[in-house]
């Protein structure tokens, strides 16, 4: 008996799956699937532009569209925050803080069952952190699954740094 290799064992998924594309306003995006034991599979769209790169304190607008499909299987950077040392040492590992930040920041995030279904319950997830710190990126392919929802999460200026 051969031994079963971790690959052995991964190949299967990939092999005939097909990346999730969905068309926005803006273009098309590709994303990842996700699949977890007793749920169904679920798509996520990750580092949508929902604003158009702009100074900080400037009105957001609308981003340009694009026409080729976009990659969206990665979170865009987070805003930029400020945290003084005596709160990195007490938030660190409390807090999904990214190590990406960017004043290109205005990313939004979808996760959703992979078989569409026009009537599904919506959650927008608002990171915490007192208007101080947070982003979106917390991966929650998997409530959107168990939980047969769409589910959003986004990143937001915070503090001014």
């Amino acid at each position: 008996m051969k031994p079963l290799t971790l690959s052995r064992l991964l190949l299967p998924i990939y092999v005939g799956a097909e990346t999730p594309t969905a068309t926005l306003d803006s273009g098309p995006v590709f994303g990842l699937t996700t699949t977890l034991p007793a749920a169904s599979p679920a798509n996520k769209f990750l580092g949508i532009p929902y604003a158009a790169r702009t100074q900080r304190f400037t009105r957001a607008k609308k981003p340009e569209p694009w026409t080729k499909p976009l990659n969206a299987t990665r979170f865009g950077p987070s805003c930029r925050q400020l945290f003084v040392q005596s709160e990195i040492d007490l938030l660190k590992g409390l807090f999904n803080t990214a190590s990406r930040e960017s004043e290109d920041c205005l990313y939004i995030n979808a996760f959703a069952p992979a078989d569409p279904h026009p009537s599904r319950a919506v959650l927008l997830f608002i990171s915490g952190g007192g208007w101080q710190q947070g982003n979106g990126e917390v991966d929650l392919s998997g409530f959107a699954a168990y939980e047969d929802i769409v589910v959003f999460t986004f990143n937001y200026r915070t503090n001014g740094k």
